[in-house]
């Protein structure tokens, strides 16, 4: 008996791999829309959308191309060619849809407009063949919301603090920078993810709950208007706007006593000689930060000079970190991306990194991320130690 994880991961597989040599067009042979089952038959940019219907788009910032500041130590255990070490960060136009009569589609939220036409440059995948859409099997029937709905909802939003943070509320800003007031808005799709730290973070967005509407897997709205910011970041890195929008929300911490900083990872993928680690991190002075005390970790972020941190959601929380210190981050092989590397940047903190050698990888770049540990080598982790531990740069006085 196959168990219901196993059949899900047979189903992605198979899935990822029929994409891969069919052509798209086949979605137009199948009866129906995706409003009664499967994904959406067609797809679309925003701009030829507008230009075909009237639906309006607003822009907010244009494209653009920026360069982040070069690593104070990289090492990559197998790997050396890890998107980690590409310092080009480019940037497509955003701003914000009006949708007439669209749809969004699941917990991911994926917009789908008139002529069952996916709107994939909203989401992390973009239009691509292998987003995460062309995977849906069935939905439940639509819900119609009267009025405007904001769509905050992105690909793993509810269930990560990454992506609920950076992918999803800080598509706030943008609606903030058309005009739009929470007065504007009738219903507020967000992401049913739920901790102590999101709680804070909503009610400094003063987000009216009465408003708020928290789908469930296979949950798909027919809205009178989709009102659909754009996707903040590039899918793995965050731009310097959203770091602001956050950073913004609470006034500046009183720094905790204490200049060196761990935040380890309790979940899986954690290294597997972590406390090896730990004891060299102990031997040189590392308090193991509390990242179940938001209100405390933004005071020892507000302090902390060097910080070390396994890699994972809790090191959203560097963007409260103090311009000026210095972090190095232990990553898995599987998982080199440069979503803190991009924090850090914004912030002004130094960067450095440790990529230790996966125990399993991805089969292929769309395949889901495995839950193996990885391996960082002893002796490396204590030569990037002594590079993080060089003088600290200051941040410059206000």
């Amino acid at each position: 008996m196959i168990s219901l994880r196993a059949r899900g991961k047979l189903k992605h597989v198979a899935l990822v791999g029929f994409w891969t040599i069919a052509p798209r067009a086949m979605l137009r042979l199948l009866p129906g829309t995706s409003e009664r089952f499967g994904p959406p038959r067609r797809w679309s940019t925003v701009a030829d959308h507008c230009a075909r219907t009237g639906d309006r788009w607003q822009t907010v910032l244009p494209a653009a191309t920026t360069r982040l500041p070069e690593l104070f130590h990289y090492h990559a255990a197998g790997k050396s060619d890890t998107e980690l070490v590409d310092p080009i960060c480019r940037w497509s136009e955003k701003g914000v849809a009006f949708l007439r009569d669209a749809r969004t589609m699941h917990t991911d939220g994926w917009p789908v407009v008139q002529g069952d036409r996916f709107l994939g440059e909203f989401c992390s995948n973009g239009n691509h063949a292998q987003s995460a859409v062309y995977r849906i099997f069935r939905s439940e029937p639509p819900r119609r919301l009267t009025g405007s709905t904001l769509n905050l909802l992105s690909e793993y939003s509810d269930i990560n603090f990454w992506h609920w943070m950076m992918d999803s509320v800080s598509r706030i800003h943008l609606c903030r920078a058309v005009g739009l007031g929470w007065r504007d808005i009738d219903h507020i799709l967000l992401p049913r993810f739920s901790s102590e730290t999101t709680r804070q973070i909503l009610r400094r967005l003063e987000l009216p709950e009465e408003k708020c509407v928290h789908p469930s897997r296979l949950s798909q709205f027919r809205c009178d208007l989709l009102i659909q910011p754009s996707l903040p970041g590039n899918g793995r890195i965050v731009p310097d706007w959203a770091v602001g929008f956050h950073r913004a929300l609470f006034e500046p911490s009183t720094p905790e006593p204490g200049t060196r900083l761990y935040l380890p990872r309790r979940a899986k993928r954690r290294p597997s000689n972590e406390t090896e680690l730990e004891a060299v991190l102990a031997r040189n002075g590392f308090e193991v930060a509390d990242t179940g005390d938001f209100a405390r970790l933004r005071r020892q972020l507000a302090g902390a000079e060097h910080i070390v941190g396994v890699h994972g959601a809790a090191l959203t929380n560097l963007i409260y970190a103090r311009p000026g210190a210095r972090f190095l981050e232990l990553l898995p092989s599987s998982h080199a991306w440069r979503y803190y590397r991009s924090i850090c940047a914004a912030v002004g903190v130094d960067y450095g990194a440790v990529v230790g050698l996966s125990e399993q990888d991805r089969l292929h770049p769309y395949a889901p991320l495995p839950a193996a540990d990885f391996h960082i080598p002893i002796q490396e982790f204590e030569r990037a130690l002594s590079a993080l531990l060089q003088t600290t740069r200051r941040p410059a006085a206000p």
